[in-house]
């Protein structure tokens, strides 16, 4: 395994648990926890849970994927000439 891959090794690996993630905390069972009749600034509790279980899932895939780019110098070396025009 190269250096680069054993530094994304966690990046990958939470990139692939992140879908999973999301399914399960946006599954009716959990979602129905935050069904109360609750209002946080007029706003019902069980909306604020679902945009923000939507906001942190799309933060933390850019996260990741700002993990996962590989750099502008890896990206030169592992093309070589045959990407060059």
């Amino acid at each position: 395994m190269k250096p680069v891959e054993r530094e994304n090794r966690g990046a990958r690996d939470a990139a692939a648990i992140l879908p999973f993630l999301g399914v399960v905390l946006l599954f009716p069972p959990v979602v129905y926890i935050f069904a109360a009749p609750v209002a946080v600034a007029g706003v019902p509790l069980i909306v604020l849970y679902l945009f923000g279980v939507w906001a942190a899932v799309i933060l933390a895939a850019w996260i990741v994927s700002l993990r996962l780019k590989p750099d502008a110098e890896d990206a030169e070396s592992s093309t070589g000439s045959a990407g060059r025009r």
